[in-house]
């Protein structure tokens, strides 16, 4: 039996997301033991411990924090300009994709830990939230992005010949009933109006499935033990046709969740830019400069 790859695809992607969790916790972990002491205290407890001349959001170690993760943040736009030349070669997109996702993650936590999870001011707190909507709506796009890829339709092809061996006109009869199913066609709709269409792609999925079993069940009087031979054959035909209605969905879906992504992410850069404006006017400028500074 011909396979379609699709069940390796989701197992390769649920170890490289078990990997980059474990690597995320173990991160997070390691960042909140070096000053557990100092997080776990109220803002105005904080002035009198030990760290605070280190981990504040404006000294030396907390400041770094941000930088390393705004580079991090920055880098992860490359995967936008990567999507824009795709005959850039330089990297597969699975590739690009992997590294945006990983930068984003990586480039949050170290922000949400140069915050020092105080959120003192009007930018701080918008700024933060703004990043917690792009990370949150990455993941869910990324969690999308796995349904979007089409299985391969040469088995159903080679599986209607094979059904043609038992009667002449059994692929001409269950592709004039896949014909028949209505399509779902969403393109170029906005994302509330792909998100309510979700049930009439589900049961066009299940038509498609039923199409094919209907049309098989005319043949069954006559041939039930060639096609109780064929199970395995009839399973998998009615499992890719299914897919590739789910295929579709997902990508009206992911195309509609991108752009919400992406809006999200531009109100945050421009954030993120006034932030770092305001903190280098007021002095907060890490290891570059001559004056004190005193943590926000």
């Amino acid at each position: 039996m011909v396979t379609t790859g699709e069940t390796t695809q989701p197992r390769s992607s649920i170890l490289a997301w078990s990997l980059l969790v474990f690597l995320l916790g173990l991160g997070g972990s390691a960042l909140w033991s070096l000053g557990k002491g100092f997080y776990a205290l109220s803002i105005m407890e904080r002035v009198d411990h030990p760290s605070f001349r280190m981990l504040s959001p404006g000294e030396v170690i907390g400041h770094g924090y941000g930088i390393v993760g705004t580079v991090l943040i920055l880098t992860n736009l490359l995967y936008v300009v990567r999507r824009k030349l795709p005959t850039w070669r330089l990297g597969s997109m699975r590739a690009w994709l992997n590294l945006h996702t990983t930068t984003g993650l990586f480039g949050g936590l170290l922000v949400l830990f140069h915050s020092a999870f105080q959120f003192r001011s009007p930018i701080a707190s918008v700024t933060m939230w703004a990043l917690a909507v792009v990370l949150l709506t990455g993941i869910l796009g990324r969690f999308i992005h796995a349904f979007t890829a089409e299985p391969d339709m040469a088995p159903v092809e080679h599986h209607l010949r094979t059904f043609d061996g038992i009667k002449a006109g059994v692929a001409a009869e269950v592709r004039r009933r896949l014909a028949q199913v209505e399509r779902v066609d969403m393109g170029g709709r906005s994302l509330i109006a792909v998100a309510l269409a979700l049930p009439r792609w589900r049961k066009e999925a299940f038509a498609r499935k039923r199409a094919v079993e209907s049309a098989l069940s005319e043949f069954a009087a006559d041939h039930a033990a060639e096609l109780a031979l064929l199970r395995p054959q009839i399973k998998e035909t009615t499992n890719l046709v299914y897919r590739e209605v789910r295929a579709r969905a997902a990508s009206s879906v992911l195309r509609g969740w991108r752009s919400l992504h992406r809006l999200a992410a531009v109100i945050m850069i421009l954030l993120v830019t006034v932030h770092i404006g305001v903190a280098w006017t007021l002095g907060y400028r890490w290891i570059f400069s001559d004056v004190p500074t005193v943590a926000t």
